[in-house]
């Protein structure tokens, strides 16, 4: 839990999202982060690969994360996940997109 509540404090403190839908440059304690709160939902994420901060609702800020597979390439699964930063900024919401 400890972990999960640092890597929200990381991905909080790093970030400053604009209005506009835009590519997150993912340092390695954003990555880890990411990857971390992925899998505590039980989702797929040998490794998050892309980031885009999309928009501020009320219910926080919403990221689309892209993951692949760990083979050192740049593939990326068909599929994405809704991580939506708490306004809070101590946790962080994950379901599929």
């Amino acid at each position: 839990m400890l972990k999960i509540l640092a890597a929200a404090a990381a991905i909080s403190a790093a970030l400053a999202i604009p209005a506009l839908a835009r590519p997150v440059e993912m340092t390695p304690a954003i990555k880890k982060a990411l990857e971390l709160y992925i899998r505590a939902y039980d989702f797929d994420c040998p490794v998050a690969k892309a980031v885009y901060a999309k928009e501020r609702t009320a219910r926080g800020t919403i990221f689309k994360v892209y993951c692949g597979p760990a083979d050192g390439t740049d593939n990326l699964f068909t599929f994405a996940y809704r991580a939506t930063l708490v306004p809070s900024g101590d946790k962080m919401l994950v379901e599929e997109w």
